[in-house]
């Protein structure tokens, strides 16, 4: 059996028509089963506003979709990118610095800034995350199921408070399924990471999350999605092309402007992802459980852990998207 995935980066604010035009297109050419989008790709209220369209383009093309979109506040921005890149480069210089010494463009850089541009070139900024309870306000409205949250309590300024009343999540994850469900869950922390799809063995952690992963408590033979959004690690394509089989020269071909030692990057590359970690990765594989992450580029994209029982047929990193054949 074949399972084909799509690992998308929209990096997109809103969610318009050409939105679901590139969407579309990708899941016609490629026929996924499965499609994980980069987290912040979207706005949390547009993705409720527009979940309908979301649940049908998952049911006409018979794809299972995932994404963790942002729960900011937008707030329009006066200025050229140009402008607002500028200004940024004098308030944060250490992460320029380290961002040119990579090699990354403007467009990169911009990424990974909280800011997003829509189609008509306005610019906007993210300000201030809204709260769990206001969020699932809008989904019990909109008639999507979410996930429940552990009724776990915070002590702030000697008041006790329900912590679903005080979660501020940066971003809520969603689910469309080929089968017409919807489903929806906070980023959160301190009840651990696991967001479980009901009726699905699909495991999503979003961002970070996955460091607090503990694959022990992961059932046999499920898919761990890991939406992301810190391009941190520009070695996930290397790793996931030697999974194909491909030497490493081949595999680190656009790597050959990175300043590190080959010594240095034969272990970053050969060694797990330090996503998951040693010993979650080998749980992982003894448990037969396949991990895949998205992150804001293909470089930074790619599979976490691939099972014995499993093999990666094909893979295609491109520009907007990395494509994946996994053969089980």
């Amino acid at each position: 059996m074949d399972l084909d995935i799509i690992l998308a980066h929209e990096n997109a604010a809103k969610l318009n028509k050409d939105t679901f035009e590139r969407v579309e297109k990708l899941l016609a050419q490629y026929r996924p089963q499965l499609l994980l989008v980069d987290e912040y790709s979207f706005n949390t209220q547009d993705v409720i506003k527009y979940a309908s369209q979301l649940s049908e383009l998952a049911q006409q093309h018979s794809c299972d979709m995932v994404l963790a979109a942002d729960d900011y506040r937008l707030v329009p921005i006066h200025g050229t990118q140009d402008e607002v890149l500028e200004k940024e480069r004098e308030t944060r210089p250490l992460n320029f610095k380290l961002w040119d010494k990579l090699g990354y463009d403007k467009n990169q850089i911009w990424k990974l800034l909280p800011y997003f541009t829509d189609d008509s070139g306005e610019i906007f900024r993210k300000e201030g995350k809204r709260t769990w309870i206001t969020t699932r306000a809008e989904l019990q409205h909109a008639g999507i199921p979410f996930e429940e949250i552990s009724p776990t309590r915070l002590r702030q300024s000697g008041e006790e408070k329900a912590y679903d009343d005080e979660l501020k999540s940066d971003s809520i994850g969603f689910y469309f399924g080929k089968n017409g469900t919807a489903y929806a869950f906070p980023k959160q922390w301190q009840d651990g990471p696991i967001h479980r799809i009901p009726e699905t063995k699909l495991i999503v952690s979003i961002c970070g999350e996955i460091n607090h992963l503990n694959a022990d408590e992961l059932s046999e033979k499920t898919i761990v999605l890991n939406p992301s959004r810190e391009d941190d690690d520009p070695f996930m394509r290397a790793r996931t092309t030697l999974m194909k089989g491909e030497k490493f020269e081949a595999a680190t071909d656009y790597l050959s402007g990175c300043p590190i030692d080959q010594k240095t990057l034969q272990n970053l590359i050969r060694n797990p992802s330090p996503y998951l970690g040693i010993r979650n990765n080998e749980i992982c594989k003894s448990k037969q459980i396949f991990a895949v992450r998205a992150d804001s580029g293909c470089n930074s994209s790619g599979i976490l852990c691939l099972p014995k029982n499993m093999d990666l047929i094909e893979y295609h990193p491109e520009r907007g998207h990395s494509y994946l054949k996994i053969r089980i």
